[in-house]
């Protein structure tokens, strides 16, 4: 009778074995696409983040020609609104990534970021500001 409660315990832990060594196989395949997805978000934020810096570039650039920067940065706030729209999905991705991941860095990244869209979104009002403020300059001195 022992030997076979002993068996039926044997069958029961090499059970409970292979269910633990699937769930953990499970969890390290979702991480893993938490990873990728991590990294592509990632890459999709420093594309994103460049492609702001470039446009803030044009932007100091023909602040000289008062009409046209007034109309270059319409169309930069076109662009901006694109990448917003990009940051969005990478943020989307980020935290589907975070909900397999209990990892406290990529909250900290998801700040850094937020951070960064609100730092470009200043830079662009100061931009607008400069732009609207050489269209005056421009303006009164045609006049």
């Amino acid at each position: 009778e022992l030997v076979a409660e002993l068996t039926a315990l044997r069958t029961k832990f090499a059970d409970w074995k292979t269910r633990a060594k699937s769930g953990v196989d499970t969890l390290r395949a979702q991480l893993d696409e938490s990873a990728k997805a991590r990294e592509s978000a990632e890459g999709a934020r420093v594309a994103a983040e460049a492609r702001a810096a470039a446009l803030e570039q044009e932007l100091s650039e023909v602040r000289s020609g008062a009409e046209a920067a007034a109309a270059i940065a319409a169309e930069q706030e076109h662009e901006l609104g694109c990448i917003r729209e990009r940051l969005a999905a990478a943020d989307q991705l980020r935290a589907a990534a975070s909900q397999t991941r209990e990892d406290a860095t990529s909250i900290t990244e998801m700040a850094t970021l937020t951070a960064r869209v609100k730092q470009l979104e200043e830079e662009l009002e100061e931009a607008r500001e400069q732009a609207a403020t050489a269209v005056a300059e421009a303006r009164s001195e045609a006049a």
